[in-house]
């Protein structure tokens, strides 16, 4: 029941690889589309007047994983195909350079925002050349801020833990944490095809710690 992100802030969804994010992403997304709680993960959204639109910006999967994406995102919101292209705006990101995917990235919350209320990076490291560069993870976060502060919009991004340990990747990892309303991790549940998710970090009083989802991970 607690409100877990708001306009004018971003928050984190964080894990190693092939630990839930997307799913987690996708019932986020189909909660703020559909007004509607997105089972089994059990995320409710509720979209400002006339900012019902979502912008979702991937740089990682290929073609064919992005539209899945959006398949898993219409079944969980339960509302029509024709509803969902109506409100969700896909980008695939994946053959850009850096430099060009932040320009299409600002021109979108630029041209979209009076619409759109939320938008997703997966994953803000594809946003950078060196992922421990401190002078480009800055250039990120400044964007990141100005995006979500200057257009009022709520920013979800997702990032990488490093393989051998619970920390996010590079020097954007610790700026994101240092900087972010709230953290999501996901994790793969050992020898079975479940994931659970937790709250490392919030700066919302009394919704740290285990969120108390695990869940399927088709």
């Amino acid at each position: 029941g607690a409100r877990l992100g708001n306009l004018g802030n971003f928050g984190i969804v964080a894990g190693k690889q092939k630990s839930g994010k997307s799913h987690v992403i996708a019932a986020m997304v189909a909660a703020y589309v559909s007004g509607k709680k997105a089972m089994p993960l059990g995320f409710t959204g509720k979209a400002p007047a006339g900012r019902a639109g979502v912008l979702y910006f991937d740089t990682e999967m290929d073609a064919a994983d992005v539209c899945i994406q959006l398949d898993r995102i219409t079944r969980l919101s339960q509302i029509s195909d024709h509803q969902i292209d109506s409100v969700i705006r896909m980008y695939h990101l994946r053959r850009f350079s850096a430099p060009e995917r932040v320009k299409m990235i600002d021109t979108a919350i630029r041209d979209h925002a009076d619409t759109c209320g939320l938008f997703i990076v997966d994953g803000i490291r594809d946003l950078m050349s060196d992922i421990n560069s401190s002078t480009e993870s800055m250039i990120v976060m400044s964007d990141l801020m100005r995006w979500t502060d200057e257009y009022d919009i709520h920013g979800v991004v997702a990032i990488h833990y490093n393989k051998t340990s619970e920390n996010m990747r590079g020097h954007i990892g610790t700026e994101l944490a240092n900087k972010c309303q709230y953290q999501i991790q996901t994790e793969k549940v050992p020898d079975a095809d479940m994931f659970k998710m937790t709250m490392p970090t919030s700066r919302k009083k009394g919704i740290d710690g285990e969120i108390g989802c695990i869940v399927t991970g088709k």
